[in-house]
């Protein structure tokens, strides 16, 4: 069929799908003519001039419609498509309607090119997806709503079902460092993922960082399916999400819910899918949950203890104390410094970890103060044991809130100089927590933090998000591996062959190494016969413990009498 049939042929399917759908609206373009062709639908809902217009006045005037905050992204990829580089163009974007309001659009569209390459007929579909409330504007997926009647349908047919999901941890964070547009483009990324992994299964994003997919129980292996889904949308949100082609990375959690497990209720089945996402909000893990009803009974009263820890925050922390846990000289057996250790003390429920409660409390604005008194008071705890050994160094957690602060690197500066101890003697660790927030800002705060002769570490390293970039990018005076790392590595013969490596890269860039989680004799002998490493910390020296117990130790293991 020559290029002249074509348009022949493409004017008579015009004119029948014209009309057909209320919510897809064919259009197509003659360059030979100059001029392209909308449908009646489509001219009406968005006001154009005329169903038949000029090919440069109707670019012109559409992209005019199209929301600033797309337009450049539109007009790129269509530009693309007219140089050769592509030959459609997808595009999902807001537009203004003839009534002012921005809808959710749709383009679909091919380029066809003459013999010369030319450009010759261009012609696609425009879905409108306001006429299809329980589609999500920004990535066409399915919506909360959507998901909302696909399980009040399943239950009125007495049909079981299973529905994964899962939530994006600190995502304000990539809002506020890299804007909003670039937040847009990561759940965009996401959401093309988890079509790619996920086949016919239906999609919905729930709500800004949530999404769901839905399964049928019929699938067999339904459950180690969903589970599988998970862990490779997991591994690609924490490892491969770029923004204008550099790695970003992102903390996960979620799970799944089987219907068969719950009453037979669409409001119930809500309430406890709510439920399980809060659950696993709160849990700090990013590991897969199969929630049930007894897994769900226990959030109610994590969430009673969150809110008064919350409470107490505010209150001048109240119920707030570090404890500490020893940092030892594997060669020499002695204790040459120690790491500050946050618990939350309440009389019915005992002293609590942060892990069950620190995500939450993160973002509240009185966090960046207990970062703050935390450095202060362990500064303060660790000055008898500096005056009997210069050398000796207290340990504190980095937290987000501080790195994201402009007045912390003048408050810890002031810290330090209330307490009259010099920089070398305060340790800040740069955790797994924050190494999710890597940035060209949050390495020139530590470079200035390091120049300045604070000793910097880098902990957890060998958990996630890990990489040679940390070791070879960031500064560092020690890399601590992680307690997950070295757990069972007496029986894996790959992870000694990999921390070899590490040990040996750590070394060649003069950098000291620090093992965690030694809980045991035998632990700690696999290490000292066949690794050359001088600093250790863990349960078979002590678990963190209150200062008065810490000075017991210390003058047990170093022999040294602190009140002389």
């Amino acid at each position: 069929m020559s290029i002249e049939e074509k348009i022949v042929f493409f004017k008579e399917m015009f004119k029948i799908f014209s009309g057909v759908s209320g919510n897809i609206y064919p259009y197509w373009a003659d360059y030979n003519e100059g001029l392209v062709y909308w449908s009646d639908e489509i001219t009406e809902y968005l006001g154009l001039p005329s169903s038949e217009m000029d090919v440069d006045d109707a670019e012109c005037f559409y992209n005019a419609l199209v929301h600033p905050r797309d337009r450049v992204r539109y007009i790129e990829g269509a530009d693309a498509m007219f140089r050769g580089e592509t030959t459609g163009f997808n595009c999902n974007y807001l537009i203004k309607n003839k009534n002012g309001d921005y809808v959710s659009f749709t383009t679909r569209s091919k380029l066809l090119r003459d013999r010369n390459g030319v450009p010759s007929v261009y012609l696609g579909v425009v879905i409108n997806h306001d006429a299809d409330m329980e589609v999500d504007d920004l990535t066409g997926v399915g919506n909360k709503s959507a998901v909302i009647a696909k399980v009040r349908n399943f239950i009125s047919e007495e049909r079981n079902f299973g529905l994964m999901f899962f939530g994006l941890r600190n995502f304000d964070y990539i809002n506020s460092s890299y804007g909003y547009d670039n937040g847009s483009d990561l759940i965009i990324q996401i959401a093309a993922k988890l079509k790619e992994l996920t086949g016919s299964n239906i999609i919905y994003r729930c709500s800004g960082t949530k999404f769901a997919v839905f399964f049928d129980q019929d699938v067999e292996g339904m459950e180690e399916r969903i589970k599988g889904i998970y862990e490779k949308i997991r591994d690609f949100i924490e490892n491969d999400l770029t923004i204008n082609s550099n790695k970003v990375s992102i903390g996960i959690y979620g799970g799944m819910i089987n219907s068969k497990d719950f009453i037979s209720s669409s409001e119930y089945i809500n309430n406890v899918l709510y439920q399980a996402i809060t659950m696993g909000k709160n849990s700090g893990s990013d590991k897969f949950v199969y929630y049930n009803e007894n897994i769900l009974l226990s959030s109610r009263r994590q969430q009673e203890m969150l809110y008064d820890v919350i409470r107490c925050l505010n209150d001048n922390y109240r119920g707030f104390l570090i404890v500490y846990q020893p940092i030892m000289n594997v060669k020499e057996n002695r204790i040459i410094g120690m790491e500050a250790l946050l618990r939350w003390q309440d009389s019915q429920r005992g002293t609590i970890a942060p892990g069950s409660f620190i995500d939450q409390i993160e973002k509240e604005v009185a966090f960046y103060g207990l970062s703050n008194w935390i450095i202060k008071r362990a500064i303060e705890d660790s000055k008898e044991f500096i005056r009997k050994d210069p050398d000796f160094f207290i340990s504190v957690n980095l937290s987000q809130a501080q790195l994201h602060n402009d007045r912390f690197m003048s408050d810890l500066d002031s810290i330090l100089k209330e307490a009259d101890i010099p920089y070398k003697n305060l340790n800040l660790e740069f955790t797994k927590r924050c190494r999710i927030l890597e940035s060209e800002e949050i390495k020139d705060k530590m470079i200035t933090m390091f120049n300045k002769g604070v000793r910097l570490v880098i902990d957890d390293y060998g958990s996630s998000y890990s990489s040679l970039n940390l070791l070879s990018n960031y500064p560092a005076d020690r890399i601590k591996i992680s307690r997950e790392f070295v757990k069972d590595i007496d029986k894996s013969k790959t992870k000694q062959i990999t921390l070899n490596a590490i040990i040996d890269c750590i070394k060649q860039l003069d950098k000291e190494v620090c093992i965690e989680g030694i809980e045991s004799e035998e632990l700690l002998k696999f290490f000292v016969d066949n690794y050359d490493i001088r600093y250790a910390q863990g349960y078979y020296y002590s678990k963190p413990m209150v200062l008065t117990k810490f000075r017991e130790l210390y003058e047990k293991m170093n022999a040294v009498p602190l009140r002389s």
